[in-house]
């Protein structure tokens, strides 16, 4: 199965693109890499403010924009189409990916399981707040196993996300952000 490529996009800083801007965009663009940095301040000024930068699998967006978060870098998927063909169609679809899911991730828990407690369906994703069954069952916080950061799941391409326990909103946020700038 081919995996699906993302468009990384460059917002620029300020009227122009600065130095660090500028070999970023060298490094991750084939074409503009044919250039030097002088000739490449005069071509890029028209492009302002947002760049294509290129199209990558979402692991390395993901690190170029971890590595280079001194950019304003943003990510969205390949092709348009995608947002009119989710692949997670309606709650049945969320709530069997994430049970499909929580078994797996349950398969090293000795004499419990994780449990879906909550689905949540919002515009390109469902969020998935989960437990562990003894947990639930007893309600002791002796039986709550640690983490349990709610899911993320991306409707059109059907992948999970996990966030932290601790900031599980921001952890939301900053996935739409991600994946969904405009939206």
């Amino acid at each position: 199965m081919k995996k699906i490529t993302y468009n990384l996009y460059l917002t620029f800083k300020e009227n122009i693109a600065t130095e660090l801007e500028i070999n970023f965009i060298k490094e991750n663009n084939d074409y503009f890499a044919n250039f030097e940095v002088n000739q490449l301040k005069s071509i890029l000024y028209p492009y302002k403010p947002k760049l294509l930068v290129n199209r990558f699998e979402e692991n390395l967006c993901v690190e170029l924009i971890k590595i280079n978060s001194n950019l304003n870098l943003s990510i969205d998927d390949r092709s348009p189409t995608i947002l009119e063909n989710p692949i997670i169609k309606d709650d049945s679809d969320a709530q069997l990916a994430f049970k499909i899911y929580l078994a797996e991730i349950s398969m090293h828990l000795e004499d419990d399981q994780y449990l879906i407690v909550s689905i949540t369906n919002i515009k390109h994703f469902y969020i998935c707040n989960y437990s562990n069954e003894k947990f639930l069952k007893s309600e002791k916080l002796d039986d709550l196993l640690f983490g349990g950061g709610p899911l993320i799941l991306n409707k059109f391409t059907g992948k999970i996300y996990e966030t932290s326990s601790a900031q599980p909103e921001e952890d939301i946020e900053e996935f739409r952000i991600l994946y969904f700038p405009n939206n």
